[in-house]
């Protein structure tokens, strides 16, 4: 037997009671006393529950259940997000780690490098500069001692015109230039003053 069935049964019984709980009338006693409002209390009671109780189960409770369900869902899903965010940002800490230390690495290795190369660009400058520099001091000292001796040569060749002048006006005999030059350049040769600079000091 269905649940409507039994309600509209359990009704009618106590609608059609009061024949059956009337009692004799009488001006005596407490209102609550009296049998024969039992079963419309009675009615109206249940009447009352069982509507409380429709509109709690097929309206308030699915409500109800319906946003704890949501607010559930809501709170699983926010801690899915927060969880999921908080593994984001850990992988992000890592990656963040690890790209500065190849950062790190990958500066030393540039440093080094170009530390290298400074110190091979100096010393091929320093050799290039040594020589020349060395080419330049030997070129130097070439001509240094070619100009003293041009001019040690011009000497010897000023002294004997001075020499062949002098001998012809004091004695008017003409002196033998390469014979004179000769004797001139033994003289000089034994001087010291001549022969250092001739050496180059």
């Amino acid at each position: 037997m269905s649940f409507r069935l039994k309600l509209i049964l359990f009704c009618a019984f106590f609608i059609n009671s009061k024949s059956i709980f009337a009692a004799s009338k009488s001006n005596e006693g407490m209102p609550q006393l009296d049998v024969s409002t039992y079963p419309s209390l009675i009615f109206w009671l249940v009447l009352t529950f069982s509507f409380t109780f429709l509109v709690l189960k097929f309206y308030i409770t699915p409500k109800m259940s319906e946003i704890l369900n949501q607010r559930k869902e809501k709170i699983d899903t926010d801690l899915f997000e927060a969880k999921k965010s908080r593994e984001d940002a850990e992988n992000s800490k890592l990656n963040q780690e690890s790209s500065i230390v190849e950062a790190k690495e990958k500066a030393f290795e540039i440093i080094s490098e170009a530390t290298e190369k400074s110190k091979r660009d100096i010393q091929s400058f320093e050799n290039s500069s040594k020589e020349k520099l060395s080419k330049k001091l030997a070129d130097a000292e070439k001509g240094i001692t070619n100009a003293k001796n041009e001019s040690l040569k011009a000497v010897n060749e000023i002294a004997t015109d001075i020499a062949i002048s002098l001998s012809q006006k004091v004695s008017g005999i003409k002196a033998n230039k390469s014979i004179l030059m000769k004797k001139i350049n033994e003289q000089v040769s034994r001087s010291g003053s001549f022969k250092s600079l001739k050496e180059g000091n």
